[in-house]
């Protein structure tokens, strides 16, 4: 007998997946009688094609409007609402559980090329016909992600994921055998305490907004192939690539800092594959529109453009299948997981890849070439060699974050050829190192190229040209001098890119000064940009290459499996209402507090002056914690912000139930050989320094820079009597102290430091108690001058949108 359930609102879900439905089948339509009127002899399906997009657009905001109000209500019977929200939710959280899994972002994509859509329809003109059949083409696909149709008798292999699936019938369990399991869910899963941050309500729509921008210029550029009027298309492109640019730029310069402040990374860019996949399709579209400039000014290189603007929309579709496919799933944090939607994820890049393909093919001859050298002086020639190194550039990222993929292809094909061999390459270990060897030396020439090019003319340049630049250089030079002096760059590359920063700079604000004089602004677009790539660089540079960490374990504690060697040199323990002294500061944790979900800890930074005692400086940090069943423990830093540095502090570990501390906090002694301490019920004997000891478990000694000692200690406790030897290590530049820790005794000592000049040692001994100190774990680290990078950031987005709003008035005052 089937079960009659209670409470289900049924009717919401079926009004939602109707307007998935009705989404899907408009965008089909739209897109078959645009793709029909290009000819002109069947212009009249234009109007079949604006009539079906808006049903389109209608049918998607549906979707969203139902969708929203699910998660909205708390209507837990949908299994994408309880899979991603809960009761204890604040608004802002609730609207980015409406994009945190793949059928809400794919919805958001479709939402902007939507109305997109509507905008192109107004201001296309001729073009509408060919952009609108390659943007309906998208929809299609997008659409056809929230499907979820069973076409194969196999729930593994659905056409795409409907957002409104119950969650009785993804789950299995007992209460779903009741009529009133409703009654029984009182909640839901809750968001991912990762993505509860503010960054996570404003950076996926703006990046989503990046990803629909990319479509128009490829949409321009495949309808001027079609029409064989590939220049006016090109053209009409331009301010278009300038918004995607702009935006794009954005999104991703917001992923940076959502790293930067709450997902614990320890700065901004990581090298992560998720975040490359969105990197390089932005190189590649800022390396098109220069090139699609260099057409304006030139007639020059438009077949180059366009497969660059091609490029950007195709490694688009590509980072999203890398993204999520799961192909990701062992190299990144960030990737989803498979849900099955890998093959359609391949058929969306496979399909606007052949279309490319065969358009460009077909109408190549129709494509207007210009036939000249370029001079040593023009700037064109620059700006084409620029595009180039970002093209490069953007190869060697994409590749390396492709060789998840590779090792599925290859591994394929030897299954198809019944070849019996296994292909593994590794990614990089060290990703930052690995792309920086790389990277830096790009953005060298790329930054030299953004401060020269600006100097030389379309063409041909004077000769005076040289004079210009040179003075550029000699101004750069004492300020680059003492940019490396102030931040103590040694690396010969990183000198380089200071200079080369600094070159860009000073050169872009000598362009500038001019227009500002005579209030032509609306030509400072590209100089506004270029200062603001020179500050990003800079501010990358200074910040990331001298951070400093501030929390250092000089009492040697061992916080156990969870934290590697690194981290447990780098975190400190802070015993509640005792300052522990950090790189200059008196650093106490007071106090904690709760509100749901979050575990606020108080912690105050006091400097005091040495000379009068008075405290100089004093200020309050409050990161927090999530104690998450899933996840353990999720930590939210907290930064004191100034002009010149950010101090970023964050907690790493604190006592939650049986994992609470069960030793006092360490108590230091001064000692030579053949002392004995009492300390608490013990006596402690110093024996002895072992100058050649065996090496201590766990830890790497591979080194030409070793310095290896033990200290023996005897212990007596009562009738018990046994001998210990923490360590003293100097590997390399690292310090570490290995502490000896007896069960037995219940003692744990360190061997704290080796006083040279009077032959003294510093132990700290560790006694175990069954009423444990509160305390908190956590790392602190300075970020010198990072708003140089931030100042940049906003600066490269208002210089490209200024520029790209110059470029749809010029487009303007053609038309007209």
């Amino acid at each position: 007998m089937e079960i009659q359930y209670v409470g289900e609102r049924l009717w919401l879900g079926n009004l939602g997946y109707l307007f998935v439905t009705l989404s899907f089948g408009a965008a089909l339509l739209s897109a078959l009688s645009y793709g029909l009127s290009i000819r002109p002899a069947w212009a009249h399906w234009r109007g079949m094609g604006r009539g079906a997009f808006y049903v389109h657009t209608v049918g998607v905001t549906g979707v969203v409007s139902v969708l929203g109000y699910l998660i909205a209500n708390h209507f837990y019977e949908y299994h994408y609402v309880w899979s991603h929200s809960s009761n204890e939710l604040p608004f802002e959280y609730m609207l980015a559980c409406f994009w945190e899994g793949q059928e809400g972002s794919f919805l958001l994509w479709c939402l902007w090329q939507a109305l997109l859509g509507l905008v192109l329809m107004r201001v296309a003109r001729q073009h509408e016909s060919g952009v609108m059949l390659v943007l309906a083409l998208a929809q299609v696909m997008l659409a056809a992600m929230l499907l979820g149709l069973d076409l194969w008798g196999d729930d593994a292999k659905e056409l795409g994921m409907n957002p409104f699936r119950l969650l009785r019938h993804e789950m299995e369990a007992p209460i779903f055998s009741q009529a009133n399991y409703l009654s029984m869910i009182s909640d839901g899963s809750g968001l991912n305490p990762l993505l509860q941050n503010y960054w996570n309500v404003i950076h996926p729509p703006v990046l989503f907004l990046g990803f629909a921008l990319t479509i128009v210029p490829f949409a321009f550029l495949i309808d001027g192939l079609l029409t064989k009027q590939v220049g006016a298309s090109a053209l009409a492109a331009l301010p278009w690539t300038g918004v995607g640019v702009g935006i794009l730029g954005l999104g991703i310069l917001m992923g940076g800092a959502w790293a930067y402040e709450a997902l614990s990374f320890g700065g901004f860019w990581a090298w992560d594959p998720v975040e490359n996949a969105v990197l390089v399709p932005w190189m590649v579209m800022v390396a098109g529109l220069h090139t699609l400039i260099i057409y304006k000014n030139t007639g020059k290189a438009l077949p180059f453009t366009i497969l660059l603007l091609a490029l950007s929309f195709i490694l688009i579709l590509y980072s999203t299948f890398l993204t999520r496919s799961g192909v990701l799933g062992d190299a990144s944090v960030h990737s989803f997981t498979d849900l099955g939607l890998s093959g359609q994820l391949m058929l969306f890049l496979g399909l606007f890849i052949c279309l490319f393909l065969a358009v460009f093919g077909i109408n190549y001859r129709h494509i207007p070439v210009v036939k000249s050298s370029d001079q040593l002086s023009s700037r064109e020639l620059w700006m084409f060699v620029g595009s180039l190194l970002l093209l490069v550039a953007a190869f060697q990222v994409i590749f390396s974050t492709s060789i998840p993929v590779m090792n599925k292809v290859v591994n394929a094909l030897y299954a198809l050829f019944n070849i019996d061999k296994t292909f593994a390459k590794a990614p990089p270990v060290d990703p930052i190192a690995h792309y920086n060897q790389f990277q830096i030396p790009f953005a060298i020439l790329i930054a030299l190229l953004t401060g020269a090019a600006q100097y030389f003319k379309y063409r041909k340049t004077g000769k005076d040209i040289w004079k210009t630049v040179l003075r550029s250089v000699l101004i750069s030079m004492p300020i680059t001098a003492a940019m490396v002096w102030a931040a103590h760059i040694d690396k010969a590359l990183h000198i380089a890119l200071m200079a080369t920063s600094v070159y860009a700079l000073v050169g872009n604000i000598e362009i500038l000064a001019p227009l500002a004089k005579m209030g032509k602004i609306r030509f400072a677009g590209a100089g506004i940009g270029h200062i603001g790539l020179a500050l990003i660089l800079l501010g990358s540079l200074i910040s990331n290459g001298k951070k400093q960490v501030m929390s250092r374990n000089d009492a040697g504690i061992d916080f156990g499996e969870g934290f590697t060697g690194d981290e447990k040199v780098q975190n400190v323990l802070l015993p509640k209402g005792k300052p522990v002294k950090m790189a200059g500061y008196f650093v106490t944790y007071h106090t904690d507090s709760f509100v749901a979900p979050n575990h606020y800890y108080k912690v105050e930074y006091k400097k005091v002056d040495e000379a009068t005692g008075q405290i100089d400086k004093r200020f309050y940090l409050y990161p927090k914690v999530q104690i998450n069943d899933n996840m353990g423990l999720v930590s939210d830093p907290s930064i004191r912000r100034t002009l010149g540095w950010d101090l970023y502090t964050h907690v790493t570990s604190v006592p939650t139930g049986e994992e609470k501390s069960k030793w006092e906090e360490a108590e230091h002694f001064t000692v030579k050989i053949g002392d004995k301490i009492d300390y608490k019920d013990y006596t402690v004997e110093v024996l002895g320094i072992d100058l050649a000891p065996g090496p201590p478990t766990g830890i790497d000694l591979e080194t030409d820079s070793l310095y290896l000692t033990a200290l023996r200690l005897r212990v007596v406790k009562g009738d018990k009597e046994l001998e210990m030897a923490p360590y003293f290590i100097i590997q390399g530049s690292q310090l570490q102290r290995p502490a000896a820790v007896s069960d037995l005794l219940g003692l744990t000592a360190f061997f704290v430091n080796i006083q040279t000049e009077t032959k003294d040692f510093v132990i700290a001994l560790s006694a175990k108690t069954d009423q444990s100190p509160d305390y908190i774990i956590m790392k602190a680290m300075m970020f010198p001058m990072i708003n140089l990078l931030w100042l940049g950031s906003v600066l490269l987005f208002v210089g490209s949108i200024l520029a790209a709003y110059r470029r749809f008035s010029e487009l303007k005052r053609r038309s007209n």
